[in-house]
């Protein structure tokens, strides 16, 4: 049960429009229907671009930074090559080791992952998945083992051609095309495949704030969103999670807040390299 409050922590980023607990949902009509489009976006990141976020927990009255979360974006000859690090501190350590790396290969006109690996360190927990997208025959290999040494055990699962994993979905959220005259409840539609099963889900727009302190940032013009959440081990009912994304051609998640099921987290940007937009966003 611990392995999985203190994954949240480093997950929080990897899979922002996402999180679920164990529980499956049910495909929304947009996305079962055959034309869907999940093609059109507005491409806000560039090869070079490298994020750090330091994550914080919550016990009681303290707030404790637990560890840090970087994304870097390379190009390749297929596409774009996504990584996540994320690392707790060693003053962390004591009580609780995370060492996990999240890799994404996309491609460069869909943003579609072909591939997608995990390695996953947490205490004395570990795993490795590797899983490999057939979109022309909606399917999905994941082959998983303790370690990446270790013989590698393959399951197979039907998809929709638009899932995305972990990573490329943060990057596919940001790059969807922003309506500035959106309504309040306005959703962006998301598929995840994670843990060998696929969820439907839908990140929606909350409110826009001109002027938002952000811890040791200063003031953003910001969007606020929020990620469906599921009921379960991690989320009580009524739980929200907030986004604050930057205001500007870049979608910069800058904030997230989160209760759990015990404590809170809160994720804020630390630092930022290679962005391919200048960062207009911050007002002070």
């Amino acid at each position: 049960m611990r392995n999985r409050y203190f994954n949240i922590l480093f997950l929080l980023l990897v899979a922002w429009p996402t999180l679920t607990g164990q529980d499956r949902i049910e495909p929304a009509a947009h996305h079962s229907d055959e034309n869907y489009d999940c093609s059109e976006k507005e491409q806000c990141f560039q090869s070079g671009e490298r994020i750090t976020y330091v994550v914080y927990y919550n016990w009681g009255f303290l707030w404790v930074s637990a560890g840090e979360v970087t994304f870097s974006v390379k190009e390749d000859s297929q596409g774009y090559h996504l990584v996540c690090d994320g690392s707790s501190y060693s003053s962390y350590d004591w009580f609780f080791s995370v060492d996990n790396r999240y890799e994404s290969f996309i491609d460069k006109e869909s943003f579609l992952p072909f591939l997608s690996i995990r390695d996953v360190k947490e205490g004395n927990y570990q795993k490795y998945e590797e899983v490999e997208y057939d979109r022309s025959n909606h399917t999905a290999w994941t082959r998983r083992a303790t370690t990446k040494e270790d013989p590698l055990n393959t399951t197979t699962s039907e998809i929709d051609y638009c899932v995305h994993d972990l990573l490329s979905i943060i990057y596919y959220a940001r790059s969807s095309p922003w309506r500035g005259n959106a309504q309040v409840g306005y959703e962006i539609p998301v598929d995840l495949f994670f843990g060998k099963e696929q969820y439907d889900l839908a990140l929606t727009y909350r409110s826009h704030e001109p002027e938002k302190r952000i811890k040791k940032l200063g003031v953003y013009d910001v969007l606020q969103f929020s990620p469906e959440l599921i009921e379960g081990e991690l989320f009580s009912e009524g739980d929200e999670m907030n986004i604050w994304v930057t205001n500007d051609a870049n979608k910069l998640p800058v904030l997230i807040e989160s209760p759990l099921s015990v404590g809170k987290v809160k994720v804020v940007l630390k630092d930022y390299e290679g962005l391919k937009y200048e960062l207009k966003a911050r007002v002070k």
